[in-house]
């Protein structure tokens, strides 16, 4: 829908106001299901502005839902938001285990959409604890579901990330190719966010590698965006 389009290229302003929508359509005709999902998408909302405590209450708010309407999928996505919510504050080791409990039970229903997305946040925590091995076997799994599925928004995602281990690892070359791969995906969406964000990253990989020409070109873009 419209929203989850905003939350893809940003607009945060206007993705707060088709959930303000959605919330009073809620009043009109109550379901817990579609109460589940537009607190997951809240809770969406609050982590990409990092609003932690909003997050946190919808986030919550969907997992009650999900036990009222005894949906185990949207169970396992609020628990990934908390998992979500937990590793973007530095709290790797708490993300864990609802990462882990979100896992299980989206395998067990067969949702390969949302094990991608919990692989995928499993990878960012194992990156936030610099384990690399690890990040990029969730990487991969997550890539694999994306390609397969043909989600460009998640492909993009996984481009980037193998980029930033990359350059993290010293593979500035690889780093320049994987966000060049990137760019080429994002532009279908004009996803300037992320646009950006690969810029930035070859113009860093550029300096790393003496190309101080590409590097300042790269980064003039980004900052342009």
């Amino acid at each position: 829908g419209r929203e989850a389009a905003l939350n893809i290229v940003g607009r945060r302003s206007a993705q707060a106001e088709d959930l303000a929508q959605l919330e009073r359509l809620l009043l009109k005709d109550p379901d817990t299901r579609r109460q589940s999902d537009v607190a997951l998408r809240k809770a969406s909302y609050a982590l990409a502005v990092a609003r932690y405590d909003e997050a946190e209450e919808a986030a919550n708010a969907a997992r009650s839902f999900a036990r009222e309407s005894g949906s185990q999928i949207d169970e396992a996505q609020a628990l990934q938001r908390v998992g979500r919510l937990l590793w973007q504050q530095g709290r790797v080791a708490e993300a864990q285990a609802p990462l882990s409990e979100a896992l299980e039970l989206a395998q067990h229903h067969a949702e390969p959409q949302v094990v991608a997305e919990i692989l995928y946040d499993l990878c960012a925590s194992a990156l936030y604890r610099s384990d690399y091995e690890q990040g990029i076997d969730y990487l991969n799994g997550a890539r694999q579901i994306y390609a397969l599925s043909q989600n460009l928004q998640g492909e993009i995602r996984c481009l980037t990330t193998a980029a930033y281990i990359a350059y993290q690892t010293g593979n500035y070359e690889d780093a320049i190719v994987q966000s060049d791969a990137a760019l080429g995906e994002i532009r279908k969406l004009g996803w300037r966010y992320a646009e950006s964000h690969s810029l930035a990253m070859i113009g860093n990989a550029a300096f790393d590698l003496g190309d101080f020409a590409a590097a300042e070109t790269h980064h003039l873009r980004a900052l342009a965006i």
